[in-house]
């Protein structure tokens, strides 16, 4: 299996012999720890540039933007008026900068009526949901799912933020 290209077995020159000049136990302890080190970051630099391929040829989120995947029939925003593909713009006025942001705006107004601004196509709806405590946390107090926006990658430098983060994911 020595000659396997791309990660095959590696034995580097004199492993395990101090006596073999310029070898790997012949040398100081901190070039065998860069040696080590090495191996492991080449690993983790080698997903982030597959997760960044990955990216770039997909979609990459827009973290600045809500918007509804789901909308549960029967639920409290399907009685509303939201539905799947609505962009979130403010709750109660309150302008909504991320998914957490949102989150967290429900989840402080649960049993009250709250005003929702949303973007529909070509228009900006108002429209009064009311979170329930009442709801299971596997339906949600408003019964969506919202989260980022996918958008087309610009390039490939674009793509490299979210290939590190789901690669330390």
């Amino acid at each position: 299996l020595n000659w396997l290209p791309l990660g095959g077995f590696v034995r580097p020159k004199g492993e395990n012999d101090p006596n073999v000049e310029g070898g790997l136990a012949a040398s100081s302890p901190w070039v065998r720890l860069g040696v080590l080190f090495a191996g492991s970051f080449m690993n983790l630099l080698a997903g982030v540039v597959v997760n960044s391929i990955l990216f770039a040829q997909m979609d990459v989120p827009d973290m600045t933007r809500v918007m509804l995947y789901d909308v549960t029939p029967n639920s409290p925003a399907a009685q509303a008026g939201l539905q799947a593909d609505d962009f979130i713009l403010a709750v109660d006025g309150e302008q909504i900068t991320d998914d957490e942001h949102f989150r967290s705006l429900i989840q402080s107004h649960l049993d009250q009526p709250i005003q929702v601004t949303v973007e529909r196509g070509d228009e900006t709806l108002e429209l009064t949901a009311t979170p329930l405590s009442s709801r299971s946390a596997e339906e949600g107090a408003l019964g969506i799912l919202p989260g980022p926006p996918m958008m087309p990658a610009k390039s490939f430098i674009q793509a490299i933020p979210y290939g590190s983060m789901y690669t330390y994911a």
